[in-house]
């Protein structure tokens, strides 16, 4: 059971990361987080369809209200690109398929996004959309801004769960030690391309979770010894980051 000075210090670094991050996502218009559009297709499509999808479960009319909501946030002008008459009405994933042709200036060819990536390619990694599925069913029936919105709270309630995790980490490595325990929690809490990509829809922010269990778990172990309940623990939370996130092997 955790010590109260430890829960104190497990609340102060959930609230500051979900603070930071909400002033991030307040700022950064819908659509801006990296690769949100690619995160936000496969969370609609997991919620919809109940199970972890594939390249064969795009969507052209979910691919269609994502463009038309992209194009009135001007998703176009603050990438620098030149906006498109009309919403272009579906994606083309990879590049541009003429050697040594020009892109053209708004990344459009007869009604498609050109170059778009797609994370629907990404398959054996679905727990961060099957986690996030509850809230994108939930806002089924509004916008798809709104709903937008919603995944990105609840993404960033698992960004801060990841700081309020490391904080609890730190608690145990150092024995306590309020002084190194809140410094972790500000180089964390307080970085802002970490608060910056927690702020969106983006399953960096599952894999960072996970890996915050791994390494609070590896903090118990190395401070109360490594029993095998433990190394079975950290087994599994190792399974649950590399099926969030294959980069979580890195």
């Amino acid at each position: 059971m955790l010590r109260r000075p430890s829960i104190l210090v497990v609340i102060c670094a959930f609230a500051l990361a979900f603070a930071h991050a909400s002033l991030w996502s307040a700022i950064t218009p819908l659509w801006q987080i990296p690769d949100e559009a690619a995160h936000f297709e496969v969370a609609a499509l997991t919620a919809s369809l109940g199970r972890p999808v594939g390249p064969s479960d795009e969507s052209p009319a979910l691919q269609a209200r994502m463009l038309r909501s992209m194009w009135e946030n001007h998703y176009w002008e603050y990438l620098g690109l030149k906006r498109p008459e009309r919403p272009p009405d579906h994606m083309v994933a990879g590049t541009w398929p003429g050697p040594g042709a020009e892109w053209p200036a708004t990344w459009v060819i007869d009604d498609a996004l050109i170059g778009y990536y797609s994370s629907l390619s990404n398959t054996g990694q679905p727990l961060y959309y099957l986690a996030l599925a509850p809230v994108a069913r939930l806002t089924a029936g509004l916008s798809i801004d709104d709903q937008l919105r919603a995944l990105r709270f609840a993404s960033r309630i698992l960004f801060a769960l990841a700081v309020a995790v490391i904080a609890r980490a730190a608690w145990v490595l150092f024995d306590g030690s309020r002084a190194l325990t809140f410094a972790t929690i500000a180089f964390t809490g307080l970085q802002p391309m970490f608060a910056y990509i927690g702020a969106g829809l983006n399953n960096d922010n599952g894999v960072a979770l996970a890996g915050a269990v791994v390494g609070l778990l590896v903090a118990s172990g190395w401070r109360n010894g490594f029993t095998w309940k433990r190394l079975t623990l950290i087994a599994l939370a190792c399974a649950v980051a590399v099926l969030t996130k294959r980069t979580a092997v890195f």
